[in-house]
């Protein structure tokens, strides 16, 4: 038995560590010496057999004194080993509790990085979701300027397309407005000058002769009538004089629009504007490529979203989960601790009772040497005695 060191303790009761003999077996070596007295003893058989009867009381006291106290050491022995076994459960629940909470931490550790992975990939999604835009923008932009390209150079072509026909419509009308309208001014200047002529005559027939005649009223009534006439005939040129006018300046203006570009000009810009309209037609389909490509970031982004949001839950929950393994690891290592001093305290009593056990062994072993030799000096006095008397 080695008393300091950590481990299960062997009881003193143990056979192989009892070197101390029974009560009875002790006892019934003095009893057979008591049966063996004869009826008549001198004084030293007396003397011999009061010493052994004193020494058999002090070793029966020490003997038991040592009994009980063996019996206080395996007490506490069994205490101590019980200790013994309570820290060592302590330990494992303790060691189970602290692998459940670097199981939990990893888990945390692990989803932390899934995280900070999908915040990263929905970042880049982002980026390509703001480069798609930029892209489309950029595209809309090219395909604004070709629009107002498109719109200027196909409102010269259609405006000398539009100036050429029309000048063909109104070639006819055109050579016979053209034709007639000396001939409508000729009209016009020899109405103006009838007018006149007859504004001449009234104006004579209105101012009082020297006889003071009234003027005659037949001639003045014709006249006027005349005029009437020739202002409604004179409307009437005039209107178409207008209209031939009108039908001039229209074939001079288109053929001064017609003019400025020639056939060679209208040709480029008709190629001009096909090339524009392919390219239009390129950046449309660039256009719904990239919002193809725009919606298909969008979708993967809240695929992300969706999977951020789900690790985020999970971590709410892991952290819970370790808070819990954490206090339950806390108080594992409390209850080992407690364990701990629990078993230094009945170590240093088991440590105290042992002291104190192999104290009243070597009393035991004193007290069981003095009763031998009394026990071998009352049988010499006995012998003695017996020899005395023959």
């Amino acid at each position: 038995m080695h008393v300091g060191n950590l481990g299960l303790y062997p009881k003193v009761t143990n056979p192989d560590l009892d070197r101390i003999k029974s009560p009875t077996e002790s006892q019934s070596q003095v009893g057979n010496i008591f049966n063996n007295l004869p009826a008549n003893t001198n004084s030293d058989l007396t003397s011999a057999f009061q010493n052994v009867s004193l020494t058999n009381v002090q070793y029966a006291s020490e003997l038991s004194a040592f009994d009980i106290q063996r019996a206080a050491v395996d007490n506490l022995t069994g205490s101590y080993n019980n200790k013994l076994a309570d820290l060592s459960s302590s330990e494992m629940d303790h060691a189970t509790a602290s692998f459940n909470t670097q199981q939990v931490a990893q888990s945390v550790q692990s989803i932390n990085s899934a995280i900070t992975n999908t915040k990263a990939i929905i970042g880049n999604y982002l980026n390509q979701i703001s480069g798609s835009h930029s892209n489309i923008n950029a595209i809309n932009s090219s395909i604004m300027d070709i629009d107002k390209d498109l719109l200027v150079n196909e409102s010269v072509v259609n405006n000398h397309k539009h100036h050429s026909k029309r000048m063909k419509s109104l070639e006819t009308d055109y050579s016979s407005a053209f034709l007639a309208k000396n001939s409508l001014m000729n009209n016009l200047n020899s109405i103006s000058t009838s007018m006149s002529n007859i504004d001449t005559q009234i104006a004579a027939l209105n101012t009082p002769n020297a006889t003071g005649l009234i003027p005659n009223e037949s001639a003045m009534n014709q006249l006027i009538q005349q005029r009437q006439e020739l202002e409604e005939k004179y409307a009437q040129i005039t209107k178409e004089l207008d209209k031939n006018d009108e039908i001039i300046n229209q074939y001079d203006d288109s053929k001064t629009i017609v003019n400025s570009n020639d056939d060679k000009t209208i040709a480029n810009l008709e190629t001009k504007i096909a090339d524009l309209h392919n390219k239009r037609q390129e950046l449309i389909a660039q256009k719904r490529s990239e919002q193809s490509t725009l919606r298909d970031y969008r979708d993967k982004k809240n695929a992300a979203n969706g999977e951020l949001g789900a690790a985020h839950g999970l971590l709410n929950s892991l952290i819970i989960r370790q808070e819990i393994a954490e206090n339950n690891e806390a108080r594992a290592l409390t209850k080992v601790h407690n364990r701990q001093e629990e078993l230094k305290l009945i170590h240093g009593s088991l440590d105290n009772s042992f002291s104190v056990y192999q104290s009243k062994q070597t009393n035991v072993e004193k007290a069981e040497h003095k009763f031998n030799d009394s026990t071998e000096f009352l049988n010499l006095v006995t012998q003695k005695h017996k020899l005395d008397k023959k």
